[in-house]
């Protein structure tokens, strides 16, 4: 029988979380424009997942992976495309999420997947790189 205990949410959760502090030591570029000119904007808010007695997760894919992962590094990473100056904008960890889930609405469970799979392993590859 093969060992799923990786693959438990507490160790899912606590491997994110290593991943989290690491990308966010990487990435720490202040965002140039203030929360009060942005008109959409993103904050992380850690939420408890429920697995349904069936095995799903409540809230789906979207509720999952939204709960584990906080994308603020987004904002970090967008910064430099940003100015102080100028009108309002939208947050692009709002935009960067739209996109997301976008994608898994219209092409499916498998598609979405595919798509996150790769942004994390994007991630870990970060974290490594940040290790050596």
């Amino acid at each position: 029988m093969r060992n799923l205990f990786p693959f438990h949410l507490g160790n899912v959760i606590r491997k994110l979380n290593q991943i989290r502090i690491a990308i966010n030591l990487q990435h720490q570029k202040p965002f140039p424009k203030s929360e009060n000119r942005l008109l959409s904007y993103y904050c992380f808010v850690s939420r408890r997942i429920k697995i349904n007695p069936s095995g799903e997760i409540a809230g789906g894919l979207s509720r999952f992976v939204t709960s584990l992962i906080d994308f603020s590094f987004v904002r970090s990473i967008c910064a430099s495309a940003y100015s102080s100056r100028g009108g309002h904008a939208y947050d692009p960890v709002s935009l960067f999420l739209l996109e997301l889930f976008l994608d898994h609405s219209k092409r499916g469970q498998v598609y979405f997947l595919s798509i996150l799979s790769f942004a994390l392993k994007i991630l870990l590859t970060e974290v490594k790189w940040i290790r050596r």
